[in-house]
């Protein structure tokens, strides 16, 4: 069954390979022809020209066979590395566009998914996987090698090797010249060859066995040296490291880490050696038996001295294709088990289906009805039976301690996640029953741990599609950070960071947050969410914000979800969330008068500012 399974992936890798490229495929078959003739024409012609010359031939006969060497040589010699060299180049393209699709993959999943740890050691694991067995393109490059290459040879070699069958007419009357002119004396190098190539079988198979054990125990320490290698070479934890003398902790861990990845490798190193040194044995037995043969017919003159070479050269080749056949067989049976991952990622079905529907953004409505939901593999409930309903062009602030489920209903309503119990419509419909496409069109947020690219200004607002400047600087201007991009030497041009360019340009936090909300304001979408917006700006700039926020939103609903309840006064209601559920709604002025929980934080902020 694991063979079949094993043959099956292989397959699926070709066929991978030959839909991503077709030329790769056919330069690559061209190659693997031209190299398997190769070592023929130097057997053949070298047969030639020694038989020639030692049974003295016309010498423009044996020139002539010096020419076709040469010639052959050359056309075959250069044929190869031209086929090998365009392969190389599109091997680029394989691999450029096998990782597209491991990326265009990851975009398709559930954001649950992407969380789940879990799917992040399947994608660890298909990643050590390619790594550890040189990936699909070694595959390929292996099926190559055993199809065409190593099977020609085989082909090549057994149609040379029928001449040592043939009887010679002999008056020796010794037993081992009996012995060896008989076509069954043959058996000798066959038994060698059968017995040689199972040998070699086993130890590849040990090989291969233990090095994807190895590769399944490194994972493990290999993410989590990565991880502390990506912190000591982030300039952006550098601060921290330095002032609270993390270095020796880190270096610690880092080496730790790497010391049990080695040692892991280095076990197997010695053990792969041990196997190498008794498959070398194997194949030199080979050849001294094929030696001893063949050169006991030449020396009782039942074939010819230049035959000798070729015969010779004819065994080893068989010997080595026949091993190469099964070791690359065996090679590639566990190159498919190391990508068998690879495949599982891509193959990994999405929990969350999308319906049809499209929505008349002109018209918004959204009502949550008894939604409850807990995290995936938790049993606390974050959201506890909330029911709201938000309406067309409606502002609505939500306010909490930390915790309260602020940012888990913003992801619900995006449908990053789905409810656990009840229900969330848009315009009374299932927000199940809408596209992904027109769900993402809906929202335009900032999130709280939202993030910037090492790209251009103007990238990191339009998403990288084509946009007038003008309307680019207009959602700068409303977020207040125009002025600002003005005086940079590239404008909308500049690139931000150091992580993608040598000139990128550091900003502060606060810059950061408001190109941040640029971006959300040019997708112009109808339903604008902004979480904890100004919690990285300055006073004067947060309250230029706040005076400015009715222009941003300009008529659109929108949700402002913060911790200072200063920021929530413009709003026309305030949803108060406490420990998952809906603790009061209403109005500034109505909420303190109240005394409920929000007019107690707001006292409790208020005393701050006296």
């Amino acid at each position: 069954m694991k063979n079949k399974n094993s043959i099956k992936d292989i397959i699926k890798v070709i066929k991978t390979c030959s839909g991503i490229c077709k030329e790769y495929m056919w330069c690559m078959a061209f190659k693997s022809i031209l190299d398997s003739i190769f070592p023929f024409i130097n057997i053949i012609f070298s047969y030639l020209i020694l038989d020639g010359l030692i049974y003295k031939y016309d010498k423009q006969l044996i020139y002539k066979y010096v020419f076709y060497l040469l010639i052959l040589n050359l056309i075959v010699g250069v044929a190869s590395k031209v086929f090998g060299y365009i392969a190389s180049r599109y091997e680029g393209i394989v691999s450029y566009r096998l990782s597209r699709q491991i990326a265009q993959k990851t975009y398709t999943l559930d954001y649950e998914q992407i969380e789940d740890s879990e799917v992040m050691e399947l994608i660890k694991k298909a990643e050590e996987g390619s790594n550890s067995s040189g990936g699909i393109v070694s595959l390929i490059n292996s099926f190559y090698e055993i199809v065409l290459n190593s099977t020609l040879r085989l082909i090549y070699a057994i149609t040379l090797l029928a001449g040592l069958l043939s009887i010679k007419d002999t008056d020796s009357t010794l037993l081992i010249v009996k012995i060896i002119n008989n076509p069954l004396s043959a058996i000798i190098i066959l038994l060698s060859l059968i017995i040689a190539t199972y040998l070699s079988m086993v130890i590849a198979k040990r090989v291969n066995n233990e090095g994807y054990k190895v590769m399944l125990k490194n994972i493990d320490g290999n993410r989590k040296f990565s991880y502390i290698y990506d912190v000591c070479s982030n300039y952006k934890y550098g601060k921290d490291i330095r002032l609270y003398s993390m270095q020796d902790m880190l270096m610690a861990i880092m080496s730790d880490r790497r010391y049990s990845v080695d040692s892991n490798w280095r076990e197997y190193s010695y053990k792969g050696i041990k196997y190498q040194i008794i498959n070398n044995i194997i194949s030199k037995s080979i050849i001294i038996i094929s030696y001893a043969y063949v050169g006991l017919k030449a020396i009782y003159g039942l074939i010819s001295v230049g035959s000798v070479v070729s015969y010779v050269s004819a065994i080893t080749i068989l010997a080595s294709s026949i091993m190469s056949f099964l070791d690359g067989y065996v090679v590639m049976n566990q190159q498919a088990t190391y990508l068998k991952h690879y495949f599982t990622y891509l193959n990994l079905p999405t929990k969350m289906k999308y319906g049809k529907y499209e929505l008349d953004c002109n018209n918004i409505e959204i009502e949550l009805k008894n939604v409850s939901f807990k995290y995936p593999k938790q049993d606390e409930l974050i959201l506890d039976n909330v029911s709201l309903k938000i309406n067309k062009g409606e502002k609505i602030a939500i306010v909490g301690e930390n915790g309260a489920g602020k940012t888990t209903l913003i992801k619900l309503l995006c449908r990053l996640y789905d409810v656990t119990s009840g229900e969330i419509l848009l315009n009374n419909i299932n927000i199940k029953e809408y596209s992904r496409d027109a769900l993402y069109k809906l929202f335009s947020i900032v999130f709280q741990d939202f993030k910037l690219f090492s790209y251009s200004i103007k990238d990191n607002i339009t998403g990288g599609n084509e946009a007038k400047d003008e309307d680019v600087w207009l959602a700068l201007e409303k977020a207040g950070i125009k002025d600002r991009i003005e005086k940079m030497d590239n404008k909308l041009n500049t690139i931000l960071y150091q992580r993608n360019a040598e000139k990128g340009v550091e900003i502060s936090g606060g810059e950061a947050q408001k190109i941040s909300l640029a971006r959300a304001l040019y997708k112009n979408s109808p339903l604008v969410i902004l979480d904890e917006p100004t919690s990285a700006l300055d006073p004067i700039a947060e309250a230029d914000i706040y005076d400015r926020f009715k222009d941003m939103v300009n008529g659109k609903t929108s949700i402002f979800i913060s911790h200072r309840m200063s920021s929530c006064k413009f709003c026309e209601r305030i949803v108060v969330l406490q420990y998952g559920k809906i603790e009061e709604i209403g109005s500034h002025n109505e909420l303190i008068k109240n005394g409920g929980l929000y007019s107690i934080m707001w006292k409790a902020q208020a005393k701050y500012y006296i």
